[in-house]
């Protein structure tokens, strides 16, 4: 295969990973919203004032769904990634990983919430990715 063939397929393998983790995480939030009504994405206010006393309000369970959704949208794309680059290598999984991460650190800088909800959000993703990337690769050799 071709250097020009090779990078296509990683662009569309890419792109592919993306849509399926981004609409994921997504789909995840949005069931989120079903669980806790009064915090869905539907009812957060556009004052940022507003906005940050909404956050500060947010209950422990909210909180923990926001890592869920995050992290769950990470894991789906990464495994995306994996299965879909046919090398069975761990590297298109994290790649998923710091794509993700890089969306996470945009979400803290728009979004006010708890110090340790976005330390810990950030440390997820690459871990996370990695450590499901792994077994595939082990499983296909």
């Amino acid at each position: 295969m071709n250097t020009f063939t090779l990078i296509l397929k990683y662009l569309a393998v890419f792109v592919l990973a993306i849509f399926v983790g981004s609409f994921s995480m997504m789909g995840l939030h949005l069931l989120s919203g079903v669980m806790w009504p009064e915090f869905s994405l539907n009812e957060m206010p556009a004052n940022p004032q507003a906005l940050e006393q909404f956050m500060a309000a947010m209950p422990l369970g909210p909180m923990l769904a926001v890592l869920v959704s995050h992290w769950g949208g990470t894991v789906l794309g990464a495994i995306t990634a994996v299965l879909a680059s046919g090398r069975r290598q761990v590297w298109p999984g994290v790649v998923m990983g710091a794509w993700f991460t890089i969306g996470g650190i945009a979400n803290n800088a728009l979004l006010p919430a708890p110090f340790w909800l976005e330390a810990v959000d950030l440390v997820g993703y690459i871990p996370l990715a990695y450590l499901v990337s792994r077994p595939l690769v082990k499983a296909a050799a």
